[in-house]
Protein backbone atom coordinates (compact mmCIF):
# COMPACT_ATOMS: atom_id res chain seq x y z
CA UNK A 1 0.00 0.00 0.00
CA UNK A 2 1.34 3.76 -0.74
CA UNK A 3 0.78 6.31 1.55
CA UNK A 4 -1.51 8.70 0.55
CA UNK A 5 0.69 12.01 0.16
CA UNK A 6 -2.21 14.29 1.16
CA UNK A 7 -1.36 11.72 4.80
CA UNK A 8 2.66 12.08 4.41
CA UNK A 9 3.65 14.27 8.10
CA UNK A 10 7.83 15.12 8.60
CA UNK A 11 8.95 12.59 11.62
CA UNK A 12 9.52 15.49 13.65
CA UNK A 13 6.12 16.60 13.21
CA UNK A 14 4.72 13.26 14.37
CA UNK A 15 7.52 12.06 16.89
CA UNK A 16 6.78 14.97 19.39
CA UNK A 17 3.38 12.88 19.48
CA UNK A 18 4.48 9.63 19.88
CA UNK A 19 7.13 10.41 22.64
CA UNK A 20 8.92 13.04 24.98
CA UNK A 21 12.00 11.92 24.62
CA UNK A 22 15.39 12.45 22.29
CA UNK A 23 14.94 10.78 19.68
CA UNK A 24 17.60 9.48 17.03
CA UNK A 25 17.49 7.13 13.70
CA UNK A 26 19.55 3.88 13.69
CA UNK A 27 20.02 2.31 10.13
CA UNK A 28 21.07 -0.55 11.84
CA UNK A 29 17.74 -1.10 13.18
CA UNK A 30 16.22 0.70 10.74
CA UNK A 31 13.96 2.56 13.24
CA UNK A 32 14.00 5.41 15.89
CA UNK A 33 15.16 4.92 18.76
CA UNK A 34 14.52 6.94 22.23
CA UNK A 35 17.62 7.97 24.52
CA UNK A 36 18.01 5.01 26.81
CA UNK A 37 18.06 4.45 30.19
CA UNK A 38 20.48 2.17 33.04
CA UNK A 39 18.88 0.61 35.82
CA UNK A 40 20.46 -0.22 38.96
CA UNK A 41 20.49 -3.93 37.77
CA UNK A 42 23.17 -2.78 34.33
CA UNK A 43 19.79 -3.40 32.22
CA UNK A 44 19.33 -0.20 29.20
CA UNK A 45 15.79 0.63 28.52
CA UNK A 46 14.25 2.64 25.87
CA UNK A 47 12.19 2.73 23.11
CA UNK A 48 11.90 1.43 19.36
CA UNK A 49 9.60 2.96 17.10
CA UNK A 50 9.09 2.37 13.51
CA UNK A 51 6.72 5.41 11.68
CA UNK A 52 4.71 6.20 9.00
CA UNK A 53 2.53 8.80 7.51
CA UNK A 54 -0.28 6.44 9.32
CA UNK A 55 1.05 4.54 11.92
CA UNK A 56 4.17 4.70 15.04
CA UNK A 57 4.72 1.23 16.25
CA UNK A 58 6.59 1.79 20.20
CA UNK A 59 8.17 -0.85 21.57
CA UNK A 60 9.07 -0.55 25.51
CA UNK A 61 12.17 -2.68 25.54
CA UNK A 62 15.42 -3.81 27.31
CA UNK A 63 18.79 -4.54 26.96
CA UNK A 64 20.03 -7.06 29.63
CA UNK A 65 23.59 -9.17 29.71
CA UNK A 66 22.05 -12.21 28.10
CA UNK A 67 19.65 -10.63 25.13
CA UNK A 68 17.11 -7.73 23.82
CA UNK A 69 13.53 -8.16 25.78
CA UNK A 70 10.08 -6.58 24.83
CA UNK A 71 8.31 -5.11 27.86
CA UNK A 72 5.38 -3.20 25.89
CA UNK A 73 3.87 -2.45 22.36
CA UNK A 74 1.80 0.45 21.85
CA UNK A 75 0.14 1.58 18.17
CA UNK A 76 -0.36 5.17 17.20
CA UNK A 77 -2.35 6.04 14.51
CA UNK A 78 -2.19 9.61 12.70
CA UNK A 79 -5.50 10.84 12.05
CA UNK A 80 -4.43 13.70 9.81
CA UNK A 81 -4.03 15.97 13.37
CA UNK A 82 -2.51 14.21 16.13
CA UNK A 83 -1.26 10.64 16.98
CA UNK A 84 -3.95 8.58 18.87
CA UNK A 85 -3.06 5.36 20.72
CA UNK A 86 -5.14 2.32 18.78
CA UNK A 87 -3.92 -0.08 21.73
CA UNK A 88 -1.46 -1.32 23.73
CA UNK A 89 -0.31 -4.82 25.54
CA UNK A 90 2.54 -4.98 28.05
CA UNK A 91 5.18 -7.99 28.25
CA UNK A 92 6.89 -8.94 31.12
CA UNK A 93 11.10 -9.27 29.45
CA UNK A 94 9.82 -11.11 26.77
CA UNK A 95 12.59 -11.96 24.10
CA UNK A 96 12.93 -9.50 21.80
CA UNK A 97 11.75 -10.99 17.95
CA UNK A 98 10.93 -8.68 15.01
CA UNK A 99 8.42 -11.39 13.82
CA UNK A 100 6.44 -11.22 17.37
CA UNK A 101 6.25 -7.36 17.18
CA UNK A 102 5.06 -7.67 13.79
CA UNK A 103 2.27 -10.33 14.39
CA UNK A 104 1.28 -8.74 17.82
CA UNK A 105 1.06 -5.32 15.75
CA UNK A 106 -0.99 -6.69 12.92
CA UNK A 107 -3.19 -7.99 15.51
CA UNK A 108 -4.06 -4.84 17.35
CA UNK A 109 -4.57 -3.24 14.18
CA UNK A 110 -7.23 -6.21 13.18
CA UNK A 111 -9.12 -5.90 16.19
CA UNK A 112 -9.27 -1.89 15.43
CA UNK A 113 -10.48 -2.43 11.70
CA UNK A 114 -13.01 -5.15 12.62
CA UNK A 115 -14.39 -2.44 15.82
CA UNK A 116 -14.32 0.08 13.07
CA UNK A 117 -16.47 -1.60 10.51
CA UNK A 118 -18.84 -2.82 13.05
CA UNK A 119 -19.65 0.73 13.71
CA UNK A 120 -20.26 2.09 10.42
CA UNK A 121 -22.35 -1.35 9.37
CA UNK A 122 -19.76 -2.51 6.64
CA UNK A 123 -18.49 -5.87 6.14
CA UNK A 124 -14.90 -7.56 5.78
CA UNK A 125 -14.28 -10.96 5.87
CA UNK A 126 -11.58 -12.03 8.67
CA UNK A 127 -9.26 -12.87 5.98
CA UNK A 128 -9.20 -8.99 4.11
CA UNK A 129 -9.00 -7.67 7.70
CA UNK A 130 -6.01 -9.69 8.67
CA UNK A 131 -4.33 -9.39 5.02
CA UNK A 132 -4.98 -5.33 5.53
CA UNK A 133 -3.94 -5.51 9.26
CA UNK A 134 -0.52 -7.04 8.31
CA UNK A 135 0.31 -4.88 5.01
CA UNK A 136 -0.24 -1.34 7.11
CA UNK A 137 2.36 -3.07 9.67
CA UNK A 138 4.70 -4.38 7.05
CA UNK A 139 4.16 -0.33 5.11
CA UNK A 140 5.00 1.09 8.56
CA UNK A 141 8.00 -1.44 9.51
CA UNK A 142 9.55 -0.96 5.46
CA UNK A 143 8.65 3.06 5.03
CA UNK A 144 10.76 3.93 8.26
CA UNK A 145 13.09 1.38 6.96
CA UNK A 146 13.50 2.56 3.54
CA UNK A 147 12.31 5.88 3.29
CA UNK A 148 12.58 7.87 6.63
CA UNK A 149 16.36 6.46 7.19
CA UNK A 150 17.46 8.06 3.76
Amino acid sequence: MTPNTSLIVKVNDLLPAVTNKSVTYSSSKGAYLTDGWTSAAGNTYGQLMYLSPQLAIVCDFGVGYAHTFLNGLKILRYNGHKAEVVDSRSYNSLFFDDAFVRSEAAEIIAEFIESQLRLTGAYASSEEIKNMAKRLIDDTVDYSRNRLGC
